[in-house]
């Protein structure tokens, strides 16, 4: 996911009392979730936060068992979850309302190529931008 919704509401209530570290560390966790679209790998967290001082490890720590939950070996998060899989309905039928549309062009492309093929027998060559309905009434005649 290239954005993800901020619920400022939501955030200022349930991580408005965090240091800035702390802050800083949710917000790192969360961009990461997002880009990814997958759980954070438990042995990797350290690193990919860049917690490097045990000041930043406690921070790091005190994040992940408020707002992340273990589970084999993840960190995940449930409302990433909900808000990635809502992306992904979202961009299915987005792919199909595309492939729908470039499916409908392509059938009004071929029966506009049958109009003038069909006029072109009868000797008429009509200029390009003819509207469909103007070929179907040239057609009827």
């Amino acid at each position: 996911m290239n954005y993800y919704p901020p619920h400022l509401g939501d955030y200022a209530r349930t991580a408005g009392h965090l240091t800035p570290t702390e802050h800083g560390y949710l917000t790192l966790l969360l961009d990461r979730y997002y880009a990814t679209e997958a759980s954070i790998p438990a042995d990797q967290v350290q690193r990919l936060m860049r917690a490097t001082t045990p000041p930043e490890s406690a921070a790091l720590e005190s994040v992940l068992s408020e707002f992340f939950r273990l589970d084999d070996g993840h960190w995940i998060n449930d409302r990433c979850e909900k808000e990635i899989a809502q992306y992904k309905e979202k961009q299915a039928r987005s792919d199909a309302r595309r492939d729908n549309d470039a499916d409908r062009q392509r059938r009004c492309r071929d029966r506009r190529e049958s109009q003038f093929e069909q006029l072109r027998t009868h000797g008429i060559t009509p200029p390009y931008d003819t509207p469909t309905r103007k070929l179907d009434e040239m057609l009827s005649r």
